[in-house]
């Protein structure tokens, strides 16, 4: 597990880490990179799902798991990542830090960063959607402000991803609506219809995420048992048993196999590890700045490729003039 970005609490700026670009950079290049991420508030079990998906990846437990803390303390600051490499593609699991840290400046930032970098992000609720549970994702309005022309240029693939609400906890009255019950296409109608939310003040956030994701779906879950979150505080996340909680795992991680989590694309092409790194570094500059210029993103790419093709050219130049600097100084000395 990787840290890739941290925040800074004072100038209220995301930052990559020193390990991001070896780490993107270490990615096999031969295979499609698919980028799986998550958000929500805290403690409500966004590194334990993803355990159990990394754990269903990889038909074992992982060696290297999120890392889950227990008592009242935010368990993930900043931006995680874990790679997982199948024989035909590469899996990334990205965890992040709560939507109810505190900081809504930063919050904001982490939402618009983690849905360009993802190819499916999961927004992870508590047992149903509610009024709080939809401004906890208040800074999915800030997306439409910062982002520059998504429609012009030459934009091939929107650069949103495909999105999946999860609703954990489920009550055992399970989805209703007007207290009459319903299926999960019903319930996300209702709950994404702006019209149904314009006397509470959500309409912005429901029209937004409407207007910037593609794909969208839910899946609901009961509460695991007792002796399901003990085996979880162990370290243990196999999801092999019949419980209807790895009954409903195992459905979206084959909801997300059958086609779901796509490969991630920048501007429609397929990418490796380093287009991946100039592409978060380009997006964390835009995103601090306030502005994310979409149509730039390739231009962006392929100036940076230059310069790091060029750069080890200058370097030698450089050395070369250094050198040729001090020749002439010591010419100087001799005709003295």
């Amino acid at each position: 597990m990787t840290e890739i970005v941290k925040t800074n609490q004072q100038t209220e700026k995301l930052e990559l880490t020193e390990e991001a670009e070896n780490f993107f950079n270490s990615i096999n290049k031969e295979k499609p990179i698919h980028i799986l991420s998550i958000i929500g508030v805290t403690r409500e079990g966004k590194s334990t799902l993803l355990n159990c998906i990394s754990s269903l990846y990889e038909k074992k437990n992982s060696e290297t798991k999120f890392e889950i803390f227990g008592g009242i303390d935010a368990c993930t600051s900043g931006i995680w990542v874990k790679q997982i490499e199948l024989n035909d593609k590469i899996i990334l699991l990205i965890d992040s830090e709560g939507t109810d840290k505190g900081n809504d400046v930063i919050t904001q930032k982490i939402i618009t960063l983690v849905s360009l970098l993802s190819s499916v992000l999961i927004i992870n609720f508590s047992k149903i959607i509610t009024n709080y549970t939809f401004k906890s994702l208040s800074g999915i309005q800030s997306i439409a402000k910062i982002i520059k022309n998504p429609k012009q240029g030459n934009v091939p693939e929107s650069p949103f991803p495909n999105l999946i609400f999860l609703l954990r906890d489920l009550l055992s009255s399970g989805l209703t609506i007007d207290k009459k019950p319903c299926n999960a296409e019903e319930y996300l109608d209702y709950q994404l219809d702006p019209v149904n939310h314009i006397s509470d003040g959500l309409s912005p956030i429901i029209m937004t995420i409407n207007s910037f994701y593609k794909k969208k779906q839910l899946f609901a879950f009961k509460k695991p048992s007792d002796n399901q979150i003990q085996q979880f505080k162990n370290g243990n996340f196999e999801c092999n048993s019949d419980s209807e909680f790895d009954q409903k795992t195992n459905e979206l991680f084959q909801f997300l196999e059958n086609g779901f989590l796509e490969p991630k694309l920048i501007n429609g092409n397929q990418c490796q590890g380093s287009d991946l790194f100039l592409y978060l570094k380009f997006l964390i500059e835009g995103i601090n700045e306030e502005k994310v210029d979409i149509p730039m993103i390739s231009d962006y790419i392929e100036q940076s490729k230059a310069k790091q093709i060029l750069k080890p050219f200058l370097e030698r130049i450089q050395q070369i003039v250094k050198e040729l600097i001090e020749n002439l100084e010591k010419l100087k000395i001799m005709k003295n």
